[in-house]
């Protein structure tokens, strides 16, 4: 926890405080009696900032996707990019929930935006997925979580020999390293490109990561496993079979998101605390 003095405000000593990065403003009167932790700018309408907000977190109107005995779902990511990442660790539980009934691949975005670490881990998915299908899932769950290619090669138990093989040919056949190397290419000269799935970006008209497209249509369906699972255009007869499997994802994610906010609240409510007792004492003496 970082704090100091700013100065003085409406009467007030003004303090700033860091606590886990975040910054907050608190007040105490000159006299050290009375410790405000919190001001409320009553000069601002309340009614009027919060309309952003809520239509930020408007849904978004569903995709007219045509229902199938089993969707055809691709989800377009950077390996490394946070969004694309976050769609994955959605999905992943949604599939094991279908099954057989869903036909799932990952897609990769033309360009690459997380340096060469990138390049070389979206050579190893897609090698994995087309030739060691029956693992990829295993492996990409495991480096989702870890974030550590080499140690889930070992833990999904790919065959690296077949990967290395698959890689070359790849990076020959995609021009995936001579596009790294010429910046000439590089997309708005900033972004070098990775082009295995170039031909869907472009049928799809991909811009970025997660792109999810179900049976042809892009979707905007939330990235959790439950709205995943909402989305996917099974016929009838079907979807009845996984509501149960939904409601249990929601479940999952929800209690794991509640469990992490309540142990980042706890950490800075803590800081918060000895901050406050130290100011009672500052001023006690």
């Amino acid at each position: 926890m970082i704090w100091r003095i700013m100065g003085t405000e409406n009467g007030l000593y003004k303090l700033k405080l860091d606590v886990g990065g975040k910054a907050y403003d608190s007040y105490v009167t000159k006299d050290g009696k009375l410790l405000f932790p919190q001001a409320i700018d009553m000069s601002v309408d309340l009614n009027a900032a919060a309309q952003p907000a809520a239509n930020a977190n408007a849904a978004a109107p569903a995709a007219n996707v045509p229902k199938t005995d089993k969707p055809a779902v691709e989800l377009f990511v950077m390996s490394y990019c946070p969004y694309g990442t976050q769609a994955e660790k959605g999905m992943l539980p949604a599939v094991r929930a279908l099954g057989s009934k869903v036909d799932f691949k990952v897609r990769f975005v033309y360009y690459s935006m997380h340096g060469q670490k990138e390049i070389t881990e979206n050579l190893n998915q897609y090698c994995i997925q087309k030739e060691q299908a029956d693992k990829f899932n295993s492996y990409l769950a495991c480096f989702l979580n870890a974030s550590d290619g080499t140690a889930c090669l070992a833990a999904a138990k790919i065959d690296t020999a077949k990967l290395s093989a698959c890689t070359a040919a790849a990076d020959t056949q995609f021009a995936v390293t001579a596009n790294f190397n010429d910046k000439s290419k590089w997309l708005s000269g900033n972004y070098p490109l990775f082009s295995v799935d170039s031909a869907l970006n472009t049928k799809y008209s991909v811009g970025g990561s997660p792109t999810l497209i179900i049976n042809g249509v892009e979707s905007s369906a939330g990235r959790d496993s439950a709205s995943y699972l909402k989305a996917m255009p099974l016929r009838h007869s079907l979807q009845s079979a996984i509501r149960s499997s939904a409601a249990q994802a929601q479940a999952q994610d929800s209690a794991m998101e509640q469990l992490q906010l309540q142990h980042q609240q706890d950490a800075e409510s803590e800081q918060l605390i000895d901050f406050y007792f130290f100011i009672f004492l500052l001023y006690s003496f």
